[in-house]
């Protein structure tokens, strides 16, 4: 049987594939059923959505559904307070904490899931030659309220004010003597950077919502039943046990549409991410374009040459997030071979991704790897060119 999950404005077709193993099947397949996360509050008892975000665990049985949640939910409250740059939470050095303390010299013991969080972006912003960067906090905050997911118009932020965040944007070669990490304590000192006028910002974006998906992939697992952790369209992990045989099928769709563009499919396991120019954006009338939520850490806005990107592998969620990102603000075929196999290396994984550019009107061209055309299942009309790239 096969079952089309879809949410609301998503880029990610997720469909949950029973795939036969040898034995005769059920007359009715189970649906599976989801339950989201609840709200949290911080510590002014500001209600919040947690990882700014619908945060979905889907099973197929209700009874291991209900007694999930309570774990999950703990681990995804958990981890926005973690990881929250605007709101503080009693007695835990969160991402907002650092950023209060930013050029005190005051260091700060942390999580070890925040520690290692902030590690891996630095890894990340180094790899990727800044296009991927931690303390883009700053620019971020420039486009807060300006996108919708609904067509809006919308003026930029002033150049002078873009130059001003771009100064605070801690180049990647400098981002380990200004974000001071001891390994041993867990500790971070958040140094002053001289350039910066205001002040340097962390925010992790949505590689903490790929966190939140491998964390939850990572806890439930033991339960060795098949499940879904879903933070909205930008990061899933979808687990099956190996002996149940399971496939997971998911698709691409056309940009502002509901029209497949691709389908994909791989067994067992599938960490998932996803990021699209429709999702978030505002039409700018001074550039005639649509500005979307995607920022290329060095130019201080989107760049507006690549439609969508989906990546997947078995593993690493959380890394996967961070690269959807990256290759957002990746041209050059070359870069972007290189830096897929440097982080295959790196990280231990096998990754596939797909690039989507074009138009409705001229048709869509996808740019995917060897690893994405392996897996590919269903190429939709719309589509006009597929190049590998390896």
């Amino acid at each position: 049987m096969l079952y089309n999950y879809i949410m609301k404005k998503i880029i990610l077709i997720l469909c949950l594939l029973l795939a036969g193993c040898g034995r005769e099947k059920s007359p009715v397949q189970p649906e599976p059923v989801s339950a989201s996360v609840s709200v949290l509050y911080d510590q002014e008892k500001t209600m919040l959505l947690p990882m700014n975000t619908s945060v979905l665990l889907t099973m197929y049985d209700p009874q291991q559904l209900d007694q999930a949640m309570p774990d999950f939910e703990a681990l995804i409250h958990q981890l926005h307070q973690l990881f929250d740059p605007d709101h503080g939470f009693t007695s835990i050095n969160n991402l907002y904490v650092i950023n209060q303390h930013y050029g005190s010299e005051d260091k700060l013991l942390l999580d070890p899931l925040l520690f290692d969080a902030l590690k891996d972006a630095i890894a990340l912003s180094v790899l990727s030659e800044g296009s991927f960067n931690p303390t883009i906090g700053a620019l971020s905050d420039l486009y807060q309220n300006k996108y919708s997911s609904l067509p809006i118009h919308a003026e930029d932020p002033a150049d002078e004010d873009i130059n001003a965040a771009l100064a605070c944007v801690v180049p990647y070669d400098q981002l380990d003597a200004i974000i001071q990490l001891n390994e041993t304590d867990h500790s971070v000192i958040f140094n002053t950077y001289s350039p910066c006028e205001q002040k340097v910002k962390l925010n992790l974006g949505a590689f903490a919502k790929g966190i939140a998906a491998q964390k939850a992939y990572e806890a439930l697992k033991h339960l060795n039943v098949p499940f879904m952790a879903a933070c909205s369209e930008s990061s899933q992990f979808l687990y099956a046990p190996i002996e149940i045989n399971k496939t997971w099928t998911w698709g691409i769709r056309e940009p502002n549409a509901k029209t497949l563009l691709a389908a994909y499919e791989q067994s067992d396991i599938a960490a998932l991410s996803t990021s699209g120019d429709d999702q978030q954006y505002y039409y700018c009338e001074k550039h005639q374009i649509n500005h979307h939520h995607i920022l290329d850490p060095t130019l201080g806005r989107s760049r507006n040459m690549i439609r969508s990107v989906s990546v997947f592998s078995d593993n690493r969620a959380d890394i996967l997030d961070a690269l959807t990102t990256i290759l957002f603000n990746i041209e050059d075929a070359k870069q972007r071979i290189t830096l897929i196999n440097q982080i295959e290396t790196i990280y231990e994984i096998k990754i596939g991704y797909t690039v989507v550019t074009g138009s409705q009107e001229d048709g869509y061209q996808l740019t995917m790897n060897q690893t994405a055309k392996d897996a590919l299942a269903y190429q939709g009309d719309a589509v006009n060119a597929i190049i590998v790239e390896d």
